[in-house]
């Protein structure tokens, strides 16, 4: 009987094998893992790999922490993602504490002359990032490979100007696409331009069919936008610019705003139109006026029947829930910092994080979809 081996090199393991090994472990060790050998490199790499890889984390999210260019950065934005466990908990004295080893240090290679950048736009783990010279760079944070956004030279050629930029994803074909919003200063009017990422060329959208412009939210393809009586998106797959239902009860009470006495009220129901959208567990979800605690959710995404009231967070403007926890808790990002909120007790902890060498100036963006998508 000829002697079994007992180690088996990495080529001979059945390649089904590696992928359940592979979709089981986080992302950050799978970044390590692609380096082991040419196989498990082609696995993490393939577009299957991302959505068999989230079926069996399901129980794991990601956090973007970003730090604009300027002061000891040398003129860079810096990022981190930060890989955390649906049972995240607090400890004995009473705060949650992130250690180094669930950060993901990200330094993009990019492309583009050294100086500031601006993150404006984030989708499926790709971030669109400014230059003070207005170019335009989109960066994969897991692959770390970028893209500029080619012939902005067409937009800017008078009498339009940029005025905002929306990243999202073709839910058909997974491409990137960038969407840009140009004000026509003699017209005085805003339209939109969509390129494919790596293409190079500008298609016509049309005018924009609201004049309030925000960051976008997406979602199932798209991107959203608060208007006064309904939710305005742009479908990546589409390239054009449709209505998603609010309310009735929501709708009023809008009119009502406006048309009270208190100018105050009046200009901040205004002004919080638009900036309210968010997704929490894989919902479309906002907060319908300012100061308001209520977090209204759509369950069964353009049924206008399908809005509830979920839950309320507090009335602090800027308070976001990004996650549910196993134990009931909601991560929370409040301006500048992150909390897990206890809706049934109204109780507050902080969530601290161990940086080991990060500037304590990291500042929370979102919860990240960090997938392995490519360009």
């Amino acid at each position: 009987m000829n002697e079994v081996k007992r180690y088996r090199p990495f080529s001979e393991i059945p390649s089904a094998i590696s992928w359940e090994i592979l979709g089981r472990v986080p992302i950050k060790m799978c970044l390590a893992c692609k380096l082991v050998c040419k196989e498990w490199y082609r696995i993490v790499k393939s577009p299957e790999f991302t959505s068999f890889h989230r079926r069996f984390n399901a129980s794991e999210f990601a956090i973007l922490l970003y730090r604009s260019g300027g002061g000891g950065s040398g003129g860079r934005a810096t990022f981190s993602l930060v890989e955390l466990k649906k049972a995240l908990d607090v400890d004995d004295s009473g705060d949650c504490v992130v250690g180094v080893g669930d950060l993901i240090r990200v330094q993009p290679n990019i492309a583009t002359p050294r100086g500031t950048w601006y993150l404006r736009s984030h989708c499926d783990g790709a971030i669109c990032l400014e230059t003070v010279t207005n170019e335009y760079v989109v960066c994969h944070l897991l692959t770390r490979r970028s893209v500029n956004v080619q012939n902005l030279h067409e937009l800017k050629k008078p009498p339009c100007v940029i005025k905002h930029c929306e990243l999202g994803r073709c839910p058909a074909t997974g491409q990137f696409k960038v969407l840009m919003f140009l004000y026509d200063t003699v017209y005085e009017i805003l339209v939109a331009k969509v390129q494919t990422l790596g293409n190079g060329e500008w298609r016509i959208v049309g005018n924009v069919p609201f004049n309030h412009l925000s960051d976008g939210c997406f979602l199932n393809g798209s991107s959203h936008w608060r208007g006064p009586t309904c939710i305005w998106s742009f479908h990546f797959g589409k390239e054009e610019f449709l209505q998603i239902p609010l309310p009735d009860n929501i709708i009023r009470a809008h009119h009502r705003n406006n048309n009270n006495n208190n100018p105050v009220e009046s200009h901040y129901s205004r002004v919080w139109s638009g900036k309210e959208l968010f997704v929490f567990n894989s919902c479309l979800c906002l907060r319908p006026f300012f100061r308001s605690p209520d977090v209204w959710m759509m369950k069964e995404y353009g049924v206008r029947n399908s809005w509830v009231r979920q839950l309320a967070i507090g009335t602090h403007a800027l308070t976001v829930p990004l996650a549910q926890m196993d134990n009931g808790t909601i991560l929370l990002k409040s301006g500048s910092t992150l909390y897990l909120y206890d809706p049934r007790t109204h109780v507050s902890k902080s969530v601290q994080f161990e940086l080991n060498g990060l500037s304590n100036s990291m500042t929370p963006f979102a919860a990240c979809d960090a997938r392995c998508f490519r360009f």
